[in-house]
């Protein structure tokens, strides 16, 4: 595995992470 596509695919996780995080956030008060 390359470097490059250890960092695709932590961007690809931290990404699909941060999706369902962002709607929580913005409905928090």
């Amino acid at each position: 595995m390359t470097p490059s596509a250890v960092t695709t695919s932590q961007l690809h996780l931290l990404s699909w992470m941060s999706v369902p995080i962002f709607p929580v956030t913005a409905g928090s008060p």
